[in-house]
């Protein structure tokens, strides 16, 4: 198989410039130490030894194979000429075309060997054995065709059929009974519904006294078997045969039962000591804490805690008293706004109708000082708010 030998010997090519690749690699990263070194060396020469060998195997292989096959394959003589002068794909090509001659050869081989199913291989048998002793493997088929089908002509007489049918039925009612319906099953045919409910009550009793008739009867069976046993028992005493370590934990259980109980009962009086300690302290405590009490009340500075309560529930009615009072209050500014404050729009009309009697104002200033100066003397006179306005001015200029 040439192809299989060179696709392998394509692999171990690149499996080995592989390895070689990282050992290259390795050595290039890491940097061993002498002995390190020494030993890779070793080992390196030693697998070169092994591939060497191992090729020189392989091409003996291969030569042995070449000689063996030389007469059964001439065409790789050929294919060892013609090789390094064919392209990758004439290969490929060449190598199909002979691998389907092969395949033919085989199939051919095949059917010539194969044998018939065991069936097919009698008839041939016989078939070879008739036409070794002259017969015909079958016989020839007449010229014309005498086949005669059988029709029935005959009409069959339904009516007559039909009244067979009706006496055979009629006969079958007289021979067998009918079935009868069961008056108990919710049906057409159960009509008294009060008979019914009776004769359910009646059998659940009746399955109800048998089941009670079954429990007694067991009971006094196992009272009868109870009696018995125990009347064995009192004739023929039990004798028990124990071993010493059966006797041991028998022992060792009486004594761990024993001492659970008596640390119960030591545990109950405990208890019940420390509870007869606490009822005598609870008297004490109490005792004292009344004579306390007897005291403080005998005292003048002492209140009571009725007059504390009365007291609380004065200041708690002042404060709802205050409550209400301010949310009445609170109401009422809400329902009434303050009447002098101005809106933002009417507050910026009012600013700018004083900026325009401000200007105003000081353009009569000006023209009164001009006046003043030797100009021309203008009767304009100035009134009660315009001279506040220039009033104003002046101190704000002043600052």
């Amino acid at each position: 198989m040439p192809k299989y030998e060179e696709i392998r010997e394509q692999t171990e090519a690149r499996s080995l410039a592989r390895k070689l690749d990282r050992q290259a690699r390795l050595q290039d990263e890491v940097k061993p130490f002498a002995r390190l070194e020494r030993a890779t060396k070793a080992l390196q020469s030693r697998q070169k030894e092994q591939n060497e060998n191992r090729r020189k195997q392989e091409q003996a292989r291969r030569h042995s194979a070449d000689a063996n096959n030389s007469k059964q394959s001439p065409r790789k003589d050929f294919e060892r000429t013609t090789r390094e002068h064919m392209s990758l794909k004439e290969r490929q090509i060449e190598e199909d075309r002979h691998r389907r001659a092969r395949c033919d050869r085989r199939a051919q081989q095949l059917l010539r060997d194969s044998r018939l199913p065991q069936r097919m291989e009698l008839h041939e048998r016989q078939r070879a054995r008739a036409s070794q002793n002259g017969a015909d493997e079958r016989p020839a088929a007449p010229l014309e065709c005498t086949f005669q089908p059988q029709v029935n002509t005959r009409v069959p007489d339904f009516a007559a059929s039909k009244e067979r049918w009706i006496r055979t039925l009629a006969q079958a009612k007289q021979k067998h009974k009918p079935t009868q319906p069961s008056v108990d099953h919710w049906s057409m045919f159960s009509k008294d519904a009060e008979a019914r409910k009776e004769r359910r009550k009646a059998r659940a009793e009746a399955k109800q006294a048998a089941a009670e008739a079954a429990r007694v009867q067991e009971k006094q069976r196992m009272a009868s078997l109870v009696r018995r046993v125990q009347s064995e028992a009192a004739r023929r005493p039990t004798t028990v045969n124990m071993t010493k370590s059966q006797e041991m934990r028998l022992r060792s259980c009486a004594e761990a039962k024993a001492k659970a109980k008596a640390d119960q009962e030591r545990q109950a009086k405990r208890r019940a000591s420390l509870a007869d300690r606490q009822r005598k302290r609870s008297s004490v405590i109490r005792a004292m804490v009344q004579d306390a009490e007897e005291q403080r009340r005998a005292s003048t500075a002492y209140t009571s805690l009725e007059d504390a309560a009365v007291k609380a529930r004065e200041r708690a009615k002042q404060d709802r008293l205050v409550w209400r009072e301010r949310r009445r209050e609170l109401r009422e500014k809400m329902s009434n706004p303050r009447p002098d404050r101005a809106a933002l729009i009417e507050q910026h009309g009012e600013r700018q109708r004083l900026q325009t009697r401000k200007q105003a104002a000081l353009a009569r200033v000006a023209a009164t000082l001009h006046a003043a100066d030797g100009g021309k003397s203008t009767s304009a006179a100035l009134s009660q708010d315009e001279m506040d306005i220039v009033r104003e001015t002046i101190v704000q200029e002043q600052i």
